[in-house]
């Protein structure tokens, strides 16, 4: 696969409509939807902030049990990332006991904690403007799969990612951008429906928010997949 941001997008699309892939987004959906029916949600957000683009959108409620229920979901969806980039960094997308079995114990603290830093240095480009924050994630782009795909630590993960993207930033730079504004219209979408939703439809507008949800986290950990795949093809 040649590395390129129209080739990258074109894959992960075409693999998110997969059987492998819409599994792996019900099943977040479905966990990120009863752990915020059961536990409630540590954020609340205002959707006429998010649509207007006015007004501070999200409302903390930092309390033990939402709390308790947003770390559940977050080892549910490091679980679910990890296996999705084991399966889409292959060619044929196949799910396989391994990428469901293998060493999910260290690939889940490795995860967790490479995730939070790229997360987080995102998040502080992303405060700045949204070119350094999509200059950051191309990046580290590769982190999370070094860590899925090789058993790489959080830490030489990170820094061989740093060093793996080296000459292919600007590429990186304009699939980063393409992925996050994907990811932000789905979250848009999330919002609206779970508006439209309320009242006596209230979970069923919460779940569809939450499918959008997971549409966009599975469709960057797809690219981040594909992205991997076509840097190794271009190495060799």
């Amino acid at each position: 696969m040649t590395l390129g941001v129209a080739t990258v997008l074109r894959e992960s699309l075409r693999r998110l409509a997969t059987g492998p892939a819409l599994l792996l987004l019900l099943a977040l959906a479905v966990i990120q939807t009863i752990a915020a029916l059961l536990a409630g949600p540590v954020y609340r957000v205002a959707p006429d902030a998010v649509l207007s683009g006015t007004g501070d959108p999200f409302d903390l409620a930092l309390e033990p049990v939402p709390l308790v229920g947003l770390a559940l979901v977050c080892v549910v969806a490091g679980y679910v990332g990890l296996v999705t980039i084991r399966v889409f960094a292959t060619r044929w997308g196949v799910v396989e006991r391994e990428h469901l079995t293998h060493g999910v114990a260290s690939g889940l603290v490795n995860w967790l904690a490479g995730a939070l830093v790229v997360a987080a240095f995102v998040a502080v480009g992303l405060a700045v403007l949204v070119v350094p924050g999509a200059f950051v994630l191309g990046a580290l782009l590769l982190a999370l799969p070094f860590v899925a795909v090789e058993d790489a630590n959080a830490v030489s993960a990170l820094a061989r990612s740093w060093r793996a993207t080296d000459g292919h930033r600007t590429t990186l730079l304009a699939l980063a951008v393409a992925v996050l504004l994907i990811d932000a219209v789905l979250f848009v979408v999330s919002v609206a429906l779970a508006t439209a939703l309320a009242g006596s439809l209230a979970p069923l507008g919460l779940f569809a928010g939450m499918f959008a949800v997971a549409i966009a986290f599975v469709f960057l950990w797809i690219a981040m997949a594909r992205t991997y795949a076509g840097l190794d093809d271009t190495a060799a």
